[in-house]
């Protein structure tokens, strides 16, 4: 049985962290880990019991007190078709200034799973040296996702 855990307090995250390890150490039967999507403590026992005795022992002998709460769900989000955007970049700080332009299409991958940048420019239109900080940019993008928040999968970018 899996809790989100947070500490009753702000100022007590450090000291629930050190508790919940010192507990862990004690019986082993308990896992801590945290959600790498949600960013949440999660405490997993052999059964809801288990788990609330785990948290008596937190108050009684470390003085600290947790909320338990079920854990957020994961989400993971895709697109359904092809889809096509531009962004522009203006920036003028004396001289010549910058100025970008980029037009990006994205198609859905069969299976709705992983990443593809398919470089295909050729003629020069985007210089060499800025292909990589498209391709981050779109992948930044991918990271925190559009709708939910949730990041996206899925996506091939045929850069032309």
């Amino acid at each position: 049985m899996s809790f989100a855990v947070t500490p009753k307090t702000k100022g007590d995250e450090d000291k629930v962290a050190q508790a919940l390890r010192r507990l862990h150490e004690e019986d082993p039967t308990l896992k801590l880990r945290r959600d790498p999507q949600t960013g949440e403590q999660v405490l997993s026992g052999m059964s809801q019991v288990h788990v609330e005795v785990a948290v008596g022992r937190l108050k009684s002998r470390f003085g600290t007190e947790v909320e338990l709460h079920q854990p957020r769900v994961p989400y993971v989000e895709t697109i359904k078709g092809e889809a096509r955007a531009q962004g522009r970049y203006k920036k003028q700080t004396g001289g010549r200034g910058q100025f970008g332009d980029c037009v990006i299409e994205i198609e859905p991958i069969e299976g709705h799973v992983g990443y593809e940048f398919l470089d295909k420019i050729v003629g020069g239109v985007i210089p060499q040296g800025f292909r990589p900080a498209v391709d981050k940019g779109i992948q930044e993008t991918m990271a925190r996702g559009e709708l939910a928040g949730a990041p996206i999968q899925g996506v091939r970018v045929p850069a032309r």
